[in-house]
């Protein structure tokens, strides 16, 4: 009996075959990026670049420096724990600790095998003796000192290639994900290997073109498959309902995310600049615009995921107005310069249903609930004797 293989593009044709004359509401793309698709910065940039991605939907930023190290370290060679030791202003340090045996006392310990830290601003006078090369870099021993000039130097090298290259994750992330997230996109898997893409108004998803050429480029880069799988979504789909719950859980994932900041910035509203709480406000204002639109194209229950973001709108502009209101400490020999008036949070983007305004009395309300938060923190402080 003969087989029969289905492709990507052969299940897509089909999918769109079977939506003939139904409105588009959106596409499921699916991609795998092979693990050995290690690309440099650069060419990733022409590649994006030559499939018509803007810097709108994707940023390709630098690796950090953090990601640099700890990547480093754990394709050393050597078998143990790669784990943060310092993030400061200063350094960043990495280490690499081994487990170690004792057959003979039955107890499993761990040893420092190599750190390595870097300095933002220069290596410091006091460990210039440590330095082997001419980035602020150290790399250490066990008794911290410096590694063997094999090791220093293979260390290096890899700082020097993972600071300049993609890793298939970065992929991911930083070009995939973020993509299809500036499309209003929702993830359908916890590690966004798979999304959600809502047609625009004029019922295209000329992003998921984009990938596909992207991952189509990638494939001859690396010379090996790299898969973009692509079902479309049609008006009077049971899809619908399935995108409607989809929709609602990543929702109330990401409401969950700007609750989490707002209450850690109100526990300290006496720090909070007016710039940061304006930023969480217009954070909500995009949510609310993306639940807008899911619910004209799918089921989406939306009445509590609103009702949740305008009260989280109301503690974010609450914060703004707290910092507006905060006298502004000039710095040693600043001119004096009058605090800036407390200006209107512009309102969110129109929406499927009509939002009622916020009310005096709620923006007191809310303004009292972080006040009330910030004295608590004092007296709980008071009690404790800091």
């Amino acid at each position: 009996m003969a087989s029969v293989t289905f492709t990507a593009d052969l299940l897509e044709r089909a999918s769109d075959s079977l939506g003939a004359g139904r409105p588009l509401i959106g596409k499921t793309i699916i991609w795998d990026v092979p693990t050995r698709a290690f690309v440099p910065i650069s060419r990733i940039k022409e590649l994006v670049a030559e499939c018509g991605l803007t810097s709108y939907e994707v940023s390709t930023p630098a690796i950090r420096e953090g990601q640099v190290l700890q990547r480093a370290l754990r394709n050393l060679g050597e078998a143990g724990l790669v784990e943060e030791v310092v993030t400061r202003g200063d350094r960043v340090v990495y280490q690499l600790t081994a487990r170690v045996r004792d057959r003979e006392r039955d107890k499993l310990g761990y040893e420092q095998r190599i750190k390595i830290a870097h300095y933002k601003a220069g290596v410091p006078d006091n460990m210039r003796h440590l330095q082997n090369g001419p980035d602020p870099i150290i790399v250490m021993s066990q008794d911290g000192q410096p590694v063997d000039a094999i090791t220093d130097s293979e260390v290096r090298n890899l700082v020097n290639r993972f600071r300049n290259v993609y890793t298939p994750r970065d992929i991911t992330s930083h070009i995939l994900v973020e993509a299809c997230q500036t499309h209003g996109a929702i993830k359908l898997r916890r590690g966004g290997g798979a999304q959600f893409v809502p047609a625009d108004d004029s019922g295209q998803t000329p992003v998921v073109d984009k990938l596909r050429a992207f991952m189509r480029a990638l494939g001859e880069e690396i010379n090996e498959s790299c898969t973009l799988y692509v079902q479309a979504a049609y008006q009077g789909d049971d899809e619908a309902d399935s995108i409607g719950q989809a929709a609602l859980v990543a929702m109330m994932s990401e409401l969950d995310g700007v609750e989490s900041d707002i209450s850690q910035r109100e526990a300290r509203v006496d720090v909070v600049q007016s710039a940061t709480a304006q930023a969480k406000a217009d954070r909500v204002d995009e949510i609310m615009a993306k639940i807008a639109r899911y619910c004209a194209i799918s089921n989406l229950q939306s009445q509590t995921l609103e009702e949740r973001a305008e009260a989280l709108r109301k503690r974010a502009f609450a914060l703004k107005q707290a910092a507006d209101a905060r006298p502004e400490t000039p710095k040693r020999g600043a001119r004096k310069v009058a605090a800036a008036p407390v200006v209107e949070l512009p309102l969110a983007p129109a929406r499927r249903t009509a939002r009622k305004a916020i009310s005096e009395a709620d923006l007191a309300a809310a303004a009292g609930e972080v006040a009330e938060a910030a004295s608590a923190g004092t007296r709980r402080k008071a009690r404790a004797g800091l």
